[in-house]
């Protein structure tokens, strides 16, 4: 009787796998990006704070993450207080967070999937200290010439 039910749920097809997925390196989401629009609350802020002096590089050393800088004409509610410091993902791989560091460490989830390499569209989600009022920053990535 128990060979006859192992018989049954016996399965010889393999499940397909993705091999291109699997020998990917990291995600790359190097270059400069501005605020396309800011959410607090699931509230559209963009129109309160001056978001288009906003830009942030996200520089790669040796194909990982390596530093960040900031530049604003005026003051911005961000994640990090800092105009440079470094940064990594939770998982280089399959990253759900990044973590912007200079002295504190910062940390914001990454609204969509980052498994795509070029994405021209980056969401943070984050808060400021207060976990009852949340920011959602969506950032688009600069075109270079």
């Amino acid at each position: 009787m128990a060979l006859a039910i192992l018989c049954l749920f016996k399965c010889d097809e393999k499940w397909p796998v993705n091999e291109e997925l699997l020998n990917s390196g990291s995600t790359d989401i190097s270059g400069s990006w501005s605020i396309s629009k800011v959410e607090q609350n699931e509230i559209d802020i963009s129109d309160n704070y001056d978001f288009n002096s906003f830009a942030i590089a996200l520089n790669y050393g040796n194909g990982l993450p390596a530093d960040f800088s900031i530049i604003t004409e005026a003051p911005v509610p961000f994640l990090t207080s800092h105009s440079t410091g470094s940064w990594h993902f939770d998982n280089e791989l399959y990253p759900s967070k990044i973590y912007f560091v200079n002295g504190d460490t910062a940390i914001s989830i990454i609204d969509q999937p980052l498994l795509t390499t070029g994405s021209e569209e980056l969401h943070l989600e984050f808060n400021l200290g207060c976990s009852d009022v949340s920011y959602v920053y969506y950032l688009t990535k600069n075109s270079t010439l």
